[in-house]
């Protein structure tokens, strides 16, 4: 009695795969483990839940301006090309900011480091789905979403782009396009959304003091949250011997875990 459950069982599942694709049906007993890479602080990996970075998943890193978001996502891109020699990193440099002295600086192999710059939201997508479907990059990070901007907003004069929403469609749009092709690719593609955070104005006592720029579309649809928070003071600021400042203490919150 149980074979013959078994046999239907698979015949169902060839089946579906047939008609709708490998990851349409599968057992929950034949579910991979999770697979996570280290973050490069372990302080963060603990601070996830789940041990570090998880594969195959959207990452959202979001903070104001200068807490230390880009830093992070560099030290976890040295981490993902350390695991193995063939792991490759493409970085989609939206501000136009980051330079080979800064990345070289931090001992990634620049080799292994390919960079594109592209500032249209919908083409920004399309472009992380073509590299996916090559499968010849196993993180790809976006710095950061904020700069973005949507094609409807990019053919009008700047006084015309009134309308509200644009960007927060494309992102929402381009999210969930992005994640049925890593869904059809079976891809353990990376991809790290740094964000950036600003001052709600004219916020009430009980409203959030600060608001992510491109809305709650990254929020939403990411899987993996970490909010990056700079710490003020002057017992805060670190300096080498000679008195130069070279680091400062931040505050890390994991908002998202699933």
């Amino acid at each position: 009695m149980a074979e013959e459950k078994d046999k239907k069982k698979q015949s169902l599942s060839d089946s579906l795969r047939k008609k709708y694709g490998l990851n349409s049906f599968a057992s929950m007993v034949d579910d991979p483990p999770l697979e996570v890479i280290s973050s490069g602080s372990l302080t963060v990996d603990y601070c996830s839940g789940v041990g570090g970075l998880p594969l195959g998943m959207n990452c959202v890193m979001e903070g104001l301006p200068s807490s230390g978001k880009t830093e992070i996502a560099l030290d976890a891109c040295n981490s993902f090309l350390d695991l193995d020699p063939k792991n490759k990193v493409f970085y989609i440099d939206v501000e136009n900011r980051l330079k080979k002295d800064r990345v070289s600086s931090r001992n990634i192999d620049l080799n292994r480091f390919d960079i594109g710059r592209c500032a249209i939201a919908e083409k920004v997508f399309d472009l992380m789905c073509d590299v996916i479907k090559a499968k010849e990059h196993g993180m790809i990070v976006v710095d950061s979403i904020a700069m973005l901007l949507s094609t409807a907003d990019f053919d009008k004069d700047i006084e015309d782009c009134t309308k509200p929403g644009t960007q927060g469609k494309a992102l929402n749009m381009g999210f969930r396009k992005l994640g049925a092709i890593m869904m059809e690719e079976n891809s353990k593609c990376i991809n790290i959304f740094i964000n950036q955070q600003m001052a709600a104005i004219g916020a009430k006592s009980w409203e959030p003091k600060v608001v992510a720029k491109s809305g709650f579309a990254p929020r939403f649809l990411s899987s993996f949250t970490l909010e990056i928070e700079r710490l003020m003071g002057k017992e805060r600021i670190t300096h080498d011997s000679t008195g130069i400042q070279v680091g400062n203490d931040i505050k890390i919150s994991c908002r998202k875990n699933s």
